[in-house]
């Protein structure tokens, strides 16, 4: 018996088992997919991108979570900073450097005077991101269900003037629009809210910081703090590799079945912090399990993210190529190209010499399905672009991964990003599935519950789930008040 059960790797659930282990609840993890930093793939360990947040102080409700886990020093001295971003267009190439004067003299080289105003409606830009923190700096239901939520957030919304300010970015300059397609790759959203440009696009074109391991390497962190504050992690000795065989609701209990133990695990709580599809697999077929699982699937996908990974000599690198590199792929879209160190599977350190390049684009989400065969002319198309961008690098390259392939797939952190149709959404942005469910115990904090501000959404939902589950248990047990 414990308090809470939590499933799934998402980071939310992560952020909300390490916050109710914090705060003295009974916590089962079972993450139902490896909680390694990453997977391994011809000797190599890699990660799932995006590598880059905007400093944590910029995330004042995520920044107090971190700092009553007592992550925020060891997560500032971890982060550095990454930039500045370099665009490639058909036509002009340049760097968009943090510091506004020099971005300005950049921005007058290619574009002459019409770099002014692009560099004008930047500065612009960087400054939105302030003008809507007021509204981050309390929980709420992200994203609200029901007419009392979204009445109670309406009218705390209309108080910020800077969660309605429309996006800035000119649609007729290619620059501009190129910066916009990024959107996608940083929020679930489409078509996204203003928030999408005005918050999550500004923060990292202002101030971008490399995280180290990605979404996997702050989801170990989180595990392992877990872990020292007394939370139980599944799979664990004797229970290795696994995962959840079923969910069951019994009165006012939920049940986790694990594959091959005898043992059930039950709670009053349950948090689901997984792929909805792969949630719903778990679910039984009627009573709560049945309106569960129509919940879960109110979103449509659209598109998803494909990578691929390229492990390669540092010296094939262009020169002055840097870590973030924004492309114009024609017809086929942005490609978004992250460089990072590279590390061999089980090794501490870093391979000096190496350095692994890792190339995303959109796709329709019907490739998944298709298996890999949909995603070789997909994946074939981005090839060309790393080595149009890399010449003489295919004959020197070490090592090469698709995520969707040789990865985890759904079960990992390193599985597909899905983009979903909006429908019905609020103007902000704060779309999705919310952290709470029709079944009254069962909360949700996956990527899903908020759609439109990206990773900041996601940890805003795993901190919302641990303050519900909290206070209910507080009120409950009287031992627990504190």
């Amino acid at each position: 018996m414990y308090d809470v059960l939590v499933l799934g790797a998402e980071l939310g659930g992560a952020l909300a088992a390490a916050l109710l282990a914090k705060r003295g609840l009974r916590v089962l993890w079972a993450e139902h997919a490896q909680l390694a930093p990453g997977y391994e793939h011809d000797g190599f360990l890699f990660t799932s991108p995006p590598y880059i947040v905007p400093p944590f102080r910029s995330w004042p409700m995520v920044e107090s979570s971190f700092t009553e886990l007592g992550l925020t020093t060891g997560f500032q001295r971890a982060l550095k900073p990454a930039g500045p971003w370099q665009i490639v267009l058909p036509r002009h190439r340049l760097d968009l450097p943090n510091d506004a004067p020099r971005r300005l003299a950049e921005l007058q080289r290619e574009f002459g005077s019409g770099g002014t105003r692009v560099a004008e409606t930047l500065g612009a830009l960087a400054a939105m991101p302030e003008t809507s923190d007021p509204f981050f700096r309390f929980l709420d239901d992200f994203a609200p269900r029901g007419w009392l939520e979204r009445f109670r957030l309406g009218r705390r919304a209309a108080r910020v003037e800077g969660l309605r300010s429309p996006s800035p970015l000119s649609r007729d300059e290619p620059l501009e629009v190129l910066l916009a397609g990024l959107v996608p790759f940083l929020v679930q959203q489409e078509p996204a809210g203003p928030l999408a440009v005005t918050r999550v696009l500004a923060q990292l074109l202002k101030a971008p910081m490399r995280l180290p391991g990605g979404r996997e390497g702050l989801r170990e962190a989180l595990g392992k703090r877990f872990t020292e504050l007394g939370g139980t992690l599944l799979p664990q000795e004797g229970l290795a590799g696994r995962a959840v065989e079923g969910i069951d609701f019994e009165g006012p209990q939920v049940t986790l079945r694990v594959r091959g133990a005898e043992a059930v695990y039950r709670a009053q709580w349950l948090v689901a912090a997984m792929d909805p599809g792969l949630l719903t697999g778990l679910l039984p077929e009627e009573g709560p399990g049945r309106k569960l699982a129509e919940h879960l699937g109110g979103l449509t996908p659209k598109r998803l993210v494909l990578t691929v990974h390229w492990v390669v000599p540092e010296k094939v690198l262009p020169r002055g190529m840097g870590e973030l590199v924004l492309m114009d792929g024609g017809q086929s879209g942005p490609v978004w190209i992250q460089v990072q160190a590279t590390r061999r599977a089980g090794a501490r350190g870093d391979e000096e010499s190496l350095r692994t390049v890792s190339a995303s684009a959109l796709v329709g989400s019907g490739v998944r399905d298709a298996g890999e065969s949909g995603l070789r002319l997909p994946a074939a198309g981005l090839e060309r672009t790393l080595e149009a961008l890399l010449p003489f690098s295919v004959a020197q390259r070490v090592a090469r991964s698709v995520p969707l392939v040789d990865g985890p797939g759904a079960l990992g952190g390193a599985g597909p990003r899905l983009v979903y149709e909006a429908a019905d959404g609020s103007p902000t942005g704060l779309e999705g599935l919310g952290v709470r469910t029709p079944v009254r115990h069962v909360l949700f904090a996956g990527r899903e519950a908020v759609l439109g501000i990206g990773l900041e959404g996601e940890l805003l939902a795993g901190a919302r789930v641990a303050a519900v589950v909290h206070e209910h248990v507080r009120k409950r047990d009287p031992l627990k008040k504190r």
